[in-house]
C-alpha cells in the first residue's frame, strides 16, 4: 500500500507542514474513523459521523483528508506497511518442524496485525469497489506476499507443483481466515494460527506426521438440516412472473457491482427497467430479494460441500468455481450481509459452517472448529478475487486451490 502525505491539503494554510497540534488532530480523526468504520461499515460511514466522533468540524477534517476514501486509504497504508515488514522477516520454509514453525511465526504476526486493524480489514471489500488506488495497493502487497512466500519454500515432496500459484492461494486463504474469524468469532487467535500453519505446510509438502498432522480435536459435528426452501409466490400472470425474474436478475448484477451495503432499491429497479413502485409489488425490500437468491445458492453450496472429501478434488473445484461464477453477485456479498445482520445471511453462514464441519469432521486429524475459517477463506476469498476481476480463474489457480483443498485441508496423499 502506498503511503499517504500527511501535510495539510491546499489551499488550507500558508504553511502545509503539520505541527504537533495538527498531528494530534489527524490522529484523533484517524482513531475516530477506525471506530466508525468498525461499527457502521464502510458504505454507511459518513464524514459527519467521523467528525462527530472526533469532535472536530468539517473544515478541520478537510484540511487533512479529501474524504472518507482518503482517510480509509491512510489507515490501509499503515496496515500495508506493517504487513510488508512482516512478510520480509519470513524465514525459509522446508519440510522440517522448523519450516512449519517459520510459517506459524509469520501467521501469528498476521493474525495479531489483523486484530489491530479490524476497521480496515472488515471494510476492505466494500472500499475497493469505489477506490481504484486501494485495489492497486492491495494488488501490489499481494504480489509481494506471493513472491516472498514462494521464494521461502525450500523443496517440495512432489514434482510438478506450481509453488508460486500455491503461494498465491494460501496467501489469500491466510488473510481471509483472519477476516472470517473476526466476523464470526468463537476460536482463539492461537488456534487459528496453528490450524493455518498446518494447512499451509501441508499444501506445499503434503501431510507429515508429527510435523503438520496432529491429533484430532473433538468438536460437535452437526447433522444436515432439512433442505432450504424458497418462498416464491404463485404469480398468476405471465407478465408478473417475467417482471419478478427481471428483478432477480437485476439484483444479482447490482449486488455484484455495488456491494450489498451500497445497493438501493432504485438501483435494482433501474437495472430491471421497472419503476420503484413496481419493485415493492414483488419484494418487501432489498433484504428480501437478496435473501431469496441466497437461499437457492446456499442449497447448492451445501450440496457440493457434503461431497467432501473427494477422490477428484480438481473436478470438484472446477464445479465450485463454475457455481461461484453464476452466483458471485450473491456469494461475494455474503460477508457484508452477514456483518449487517441481514435476515437469512446469518442462517446461510451457519448452514455453510455446518456443512464444512461435517466434511472436516470426517478427517482422522485436525482442529475442525479452527479449520472451518480456513475452509471458508479458500471457498470464498479465492473465487471472489477472480469474480471481482471479471475473469474466470486461471488453470493454475484452480489447480492450486484443488491442492490446498486436497492436501492442505484434508491431508490426502493420493
Amino acid at each position: 500500500m502506498e503511503e499517504i502525505n500527511s501535510s495539510r491539503r491546499a489551499p488550507f494554510g500558508a504553511n502545509p507542514v503539520v505541527g504537533d497540534a495538527g498531528r494530534a488532530t489527524q490522529q484523533r480523526i484517524l482513531s475516530a474513523a477506525a471506530e466508525v468504520f468498525a461499527s457502521e461499515g464502510y458504505a454507511r460511514t459518513s464524514v459527519e459521523a467521523i467528525t462527530d466522533r472526533a469532535g472536530c468540524s468539517r473544515p478541520t477534517f478537510y484540511q487533512y483528508f479529501s474524504g472518507k476514501e482518503d482517510l480509509h486509504r491512510r489507515l490501509a497504508a499503515r496496515l500495508g506497511s506493517e504487513l510488508a515488514a512482516l512478510v520480509d522477516d519470513l524465514r525459509p520454509v522446508d519440510a522440517t518442524p522448523s519450516g512449519r514453525d517459520a510459517l506459524a511465526v509469520w501467521l501469528t504476526g498476521l493474525t495479531s496485525t489483523y486484530e489491530r486493524y479490524r476497521a480496515v480489514t472488515d471494510s476492505f471489500s466494500a472500499s475497493t469497489r469505489t477506490d481504484d488506488r486501494m485495489v492497486r495497493g492491495a494488488a501490489t502487497l499481494s504480489d509481494r506476499y506471493r513472491e516472498t512466500l514462494a521464494a521461502a519454500i525450500v523443496g517440495t515432496p512432489e514434482t510438478g507443483v506450481d509453488v508460486t500459484a500455491v503461494a498465491a492461494v494460501v496467501n489469500s486463504v491466510a488473510f481471509g481466515a483472519c477476516t472470517f474469524r473476526q466476523r464470526m468469532g468463537g476460536v482463539p487467535a492461537g488456534r487459528l494460527t496453528e490450524a493455518l500453519a498446518d494447512t499451509v505446510h501441508r499444501s506445499f509438502f503434503g501431510p507429515l506426521d508429527g510435523i503438520n498432522v496432529g491429533a484430532r480435536k473433538r468438536s460437535r459435528i452437526p447433522k444436515r438440516p432439512p433442505p432450504l426452501t424458497n418462498q416464491t409466490p404463485d404469480l398468476p400472470s405471465r407478465r408478473g412472473r417475467q417482471t419478478r425474474e427481471r428483478l432477480l436478475t437485476a439484483a444479482t448484477t447490482a449486488f455484484a457491482t455495488l456491494g450489498y451495503d451500497a445497493v438501493r432499491v432504485d438501483d435494482i429497479a433501474r437495472e430491471a427497467g421497472v419503476s420503484h413502485g413496481s419493485f415493492y409489488r414483488y419484494f418487501a425490500d432489498k433484504e428480501a430479494i437478496y435473501a431469496e437468491h441466497l437461499q437457492a445458492v446456499m442449497t447448492e453450496v451445501v450440496d457440493l460441500t457434503d461431497e467432501l472429501p473427494t477422490e477428484h478434488p480438481q473436478q470438484w473445484m472446477d464445479r465450485y468455481f463454475e457455481m461461484y461464477g453464476r452466483a458471485g453477485g450473491i456469494l461475494s456479498n455474503l460477508p457484508e450481509a452477514y456483518a449487517a445482520g441481514v435476515r437469512g445471511a446469518v442462517e446461510a453462514r451457519g448452514a455453510g459452517a455446518a456443512a464444512l464441519a461435517r466434511a472436516l469432521g470426517r478427517r482422522p486429524f485436525g482442529d475442525t472448529d479452527a479449520d472451518i475459517y480456513v475452509a471458508f477463506a479458500l471457498l470464498d476469498v479465492v473465487p471472489a478475487t477472480a469474480f471481482r476481476r471479471g475473469a474466470a480463474a486461471s488453470d493454475s489457480t484452480l489447480r492450486a486451490a484443488a491442492r490446498v483443498l486436497d492436501r492442505g485441508l484434508f491431508g490426502r496423499t493420493g
